[in-house]
């Protein structure tokens, strides 16, 4: 007894190309960690964090190639001093070492165009930033 399979009848069609299929599969990071420390003295507040990005992998179609990317880690650090209840100023610097993703291949960057892939840690490098919050109540 043989049954009919509906891939008899129809043609093979590839449902996704490599850079789709790449950016399913391998786009995102399979590990991504996060270690946090606060300490609290009086109104003083700091905060030291560090986020782990594993492996991802894009493909720089049409041009380029299927390239892979080590994991990164990015440090942030900040302190804040509550003023009042309502109001705190916080200081910063994120990603305080700097740290970039690995350089695409040329042939992946748009002729030069794109130094780093998109990836989730960013590619803008340290910043700072300065903050002011103020609570209102209700």
């Amino acid at each position: 007894r043989h049954h009919l399979q509906l891939r008899e009848f129809l043609p093979a069609y590839e449902m996704l190309d490599t850079n789709d299929s790449t950016l399913i599969t391998e786009g995102n990071p399979r590990m991504k960690a996060n270690l946090s420390l606060t300490y609290t003295y009086d109104k003083l507040t700091l905060l030291l964090r560090n986020v782990y990005f594993g492996q991802v992998a894009r493909d720089g179609y049409p041009y380029g190639e299927i390239q892979h990317f080590s994991g990164k880690t990015v440090t942030d650090l900040s302190a804040s001093y509550g003023f009042t209840k309502e109001l705190t100023l916080t200081a910063g610097i994120n990603n305080l070492f700097d740290v970039f993703p690995s350089k695409q291949v040329y042939g992946n960057s748009y002729l030069g165009v794109f130094k780093y892939p998109s990836a989730q840690m960013g590619v803008l490098g340290r910043f700072y930033m300065l903050r002011l919050t103020l609570n209102l109540k209700n």
